[in-house]
């Protein structure tokens, strides 16, 4: 008989994270004290989740070593760097070639910690911008020509914009970025002065034109200045720049938002002029995108469920006061530009929809459950109950969550039915080997 077991969840404290998310989720005192910005819900051996086995608290890497997915809930209130992760084979050949080297696994310029893909699919539980691939250059032509920016006409120019970007001079970067904030304070002058608001005008042109921007001086400070992101209460509070990114924006206006959002949280960063040279996403609740191997991404704000392959692989492009390998990066990034497919739900037997993944061994649905329409499946595997929104009772063993907690079934075959009132997620694995 299946049994479900409720689960420990660690909590990672990054700097971009929220003071509030995941907290009020789970009813506990918000603001908090420090950014809590990921709850992750598996078995990754550095931030196990623990359940209890036979009377005894255990980490869930050791009941479940080769549990294929990390399911998180991300909580992000500042844009986080800009990465490719490897495919399987370039993973492998890094991860040997530095073993070769005698890299040593925890060294802070090490690239490759294991030799593992990292596929992530991100399902938006809030309203969410992300930066997904590089934008089409002609696309990027008609941007620089309506901000009258140079570098960006130049880089739309060559076959791989991001590539152009990455390889200019620490000075050129530099220049091109005080121009990139140039641009937006101009542009956020003519906005202000055409719906003829003297005041706004003038902040505009001081650069504070609106929550999260700063003055151009002090968002460009330095040549290739790497900061940590401006977070916690304070920040929050001032609602910065992500809330200025919206649906209705043309291209023009989301490119002066994005740059005066990554001008605040990363002044001086060349990770600004590659993600004016990416495109710029908006999910809905309820909406997903799949991001693939090799190719570049960030997510600048939102909350979301995440699942990912099990892998610590990450080069980055920008935004990041970590490690930056560009000539490795180019090695592994895609060139292309690749038309942005966001996923939609879809609809299930039974009151749930599916996203696919890349693993047709491991499944995600969700759904949203009610009194009198409870949720029953079918269970194959190994399988984790991930509630975000009301409490719920999972059969058998009438065990219960509610917002924010997560259960498990070690392994199947059996029947689970969710009761109650809320939204869940459901991910399921078969062959799970190791228990």
């Amino acid at each position: 008989m299946a049994e479900f077991l409720r689960m420990s969840n660690p909590i990672q404290h990054y700097a971009w994270g929220s003071c509030s998310v995941l907290a009020t989720m789970q009813g506990r005192p918000a603001p908090t004290a420090d950014p809590e910005a990921e709850m992750w819900m598996g078995a990754h051996p550095s931030a196990p989740s623990h359940v209890e086995v036979q009377g005894a608290r255990r980490g869930l890497h050791e009941v479940l070593p080769h549990l294929p997915f990390l399911l998180k809930i991300l909580a992000i209130a500042a844009p986080l760097s800009i990465q490719v992760h490897p495919s399987t084979e370039q993973a492998q050949e890094g991860f040997a070639r530095e073993n070769a080297a005698g890299v040593p696994l925890d060294a802070p310029h090490r690239n490759y910690k294991d030799d593992r893909a990292k596929p992530e699919t991100v399902v938006a539980l809030s309203e969410m911008w992300l930066l997904v691939g590089q934008q089409d250059r002609a696309r990027l032509a008609r941007l620089a020509e309506h901000l009258d920016l140079a570098w960006l006409a130049l880089a739309a120019q060559s076959p791989c914009p991001v590539q152009h970007v990455l390889e200019l001079s620490d000075d050129a970067a530099a220049a091109a970025v005080r121009a990139s904030v140039a641009a937006a304070v101009r542009a956020s002058v003519a906005a202000a002065s055409r719906t003829s608001e003297p005041d706004k005008a003038e902040s505009a042109a001081a650069g504070q034109s609106g929550p999260g921007s700063q003055s151009e001086a002090s968002a460009t400070s330095g040549p290739s200045v790497h900061s940590a992101p401006s977070t916690g209460p304070e920040a929050e509070s001032t609602g910065a720049a992500p809330r200025a990114l919206s649906p209705e924006m043309d291209p023009v206006q989301r490119a002066v938002a994005l740059i005066r959002l990554l001008a605040h949280h990363y002044p001086g960063d060349r990770g600004l002029l590659v993600a004016l040279c990416m495109n710029v996403v908006h999910l809905a609740p309820g909406q997903a995108l799949f991001t693939p191997a090799q190719q570049v991404h960030a997510y600048l704000c939102g909350t979301a469920v995440e699942i990912m392959g099990c892998s610590d692989n990450v080069l980055r492009a920008g935004l990041t006061p970590k490690h930056v390998d560009v000539a490795e990066l180019l090695r592994v990034m895609s060139r292309t530009s690749e038309p942005v497919a966001v996923m939609e739900p879809r609809a299930e037997p039974g009151g749930t929809v599916s996203y696919p993944l890349w693993d047709p061994a491991v499944s995600l649905v969700s759904a949203r459950v009610s009194p009198g329409n409870p949720v029953r499946r079918e269970l194959a595997g190994t399988c984790m109950v991930l509630v975000t929104e009301g409490e719920v009772t999972v059969v058998p063993g009438n065990v219960r969550a509610s917002a924010g907690q997560s259960l498990i079934c070690l392994e199947g075959p059996g029947t689970a039915t969710i009761e109650g009132e809320g939204q869940v997620f459901l991910v399921e694995a078969v062959a799970v080997s190791g228990q």
